[in-house]
């Protein structure tokens, strides 16, 4: 359906919704971010970062701080709090590496969901007895100003959820870039990480903030034979952004975790944005 696209993106836009455009940096910080050096080479990729980019082909890096998902030729879904981060000038898709392959886009526009909202976000979790500032509606979407293409392997468009509900114990996984570990730097290869949905009653419990109307979360498991204590994935700073898929579809955006994502411990909540509650949104912003 992709090979009917128009040669810029511009055309695709004169249904677009004005409301909630921003060419400018919004002041929220959930997940987080942290600068990325992108400079596209053409070199091979090694097989590994092959294997995640094969899994993950909708996944993009978004203004060098923060993941997303290719939503159609000139559209990327991402998290509303990432245009902190240098507002997002551009995107990176096809590459499982940000030095290495893919292709680069320049963001034309910007469009934040009506109803984003976010706490202070210049509040210490640890000082102040919280377990992490919520966003509420954390969505993003980037317009390009030129097609990506999409050719379902290495670039390709995800499947948007529409279930409002979910059973506690689906399997899911996303494709980032944020920091491995504590204190670190987003990476510049591109992981998965495994996670499983947790019920929205017991994320609730856990996280006063947590508002399952728009929001779900999800945890990772220790392996088998983990010793005791150990967790399982999580997300960590510079993951903000990043697709949630289960089944094929996409349905959720990274936006908060349990604590503060800096501390990047194994096994924490991680809240994602619900992408069936704003698909009616996205359908009259993109047309997709």
């Amino acid at each position: 359906m992709w090979s009917r696209v128009l040669l810029v993106c511009a055309a695709a836009s004169a249904a677009a919704r004005p409301e909630a455009e921003t060419s400018a940096p919004v002041p929220t910080s959930t997940v987080g971010g942290g600068a990325v050096p992108t400079e596209p080479a053409t070199t091979q990729q090694p097989p590994d970062e092959q294997a995640v980019l094969a899994e993950f082909p909708s996944a993009v890096l978004f203004g060098r701080t923060c993941g997303g998902s290719v939503l159609g030729p000139c559209w990327v879904l991402t998290a509303a709090h990432c245009s902190l981060f240098g507002a997002g000038s551009t995107v990176l898709a096809g590459a499982a590496h940000s030095q290495r392959g893919g292709t680069l886009r320049r963001v034309k526009r910007l469009v934040i969901h009506p109803n984003f909202s976010v706490g202070p976000y210049w509040l210490s979790p640890q000082a102040f007895g919280i377990q992490q500032v919520a966003a509420h509606y954390d969505f993003l979407l980037a317009e390009l100003e030129d097609p990506l293409p999409i050719d379902n392997k290495t670039i390709a468009a995800v499947r948007l959820d529409e279930e409002l509900t979910h059973a506690a114990g689906v399997e899911a996984g996303f494709a980032g870039w944020g920091a491995a570990r504590h204190g670190g730097t987003m990476r510049h290869a591109l992981h998965a990480a495994r996670l499983w949905l947790v019920a929205d009653a017991e994320c609730g419990a856990a996280l006063p903030q947590f508002e399952a109307g728009d929001m779900l979360c999800a945890r990772g498991r220790a392996a088998a034979g983990a010793g005791a204590g150990a967790g399982g994935d999580t997300a960590c700073s510079g993951d903000s952004g990043s697709g949630l898929l289960a089944g094929g579809r996409l349905l959720g955006v990274a936006s908060w975790v349990e604590r503060d994502a800096t501390q990047c411990f194994p096994g924490a909540l991680v809240v994602f944005s619900r992408v069936a509650r704003v698909r009616g949104w996205i359908r009259d912003v993109t047309g997709i």
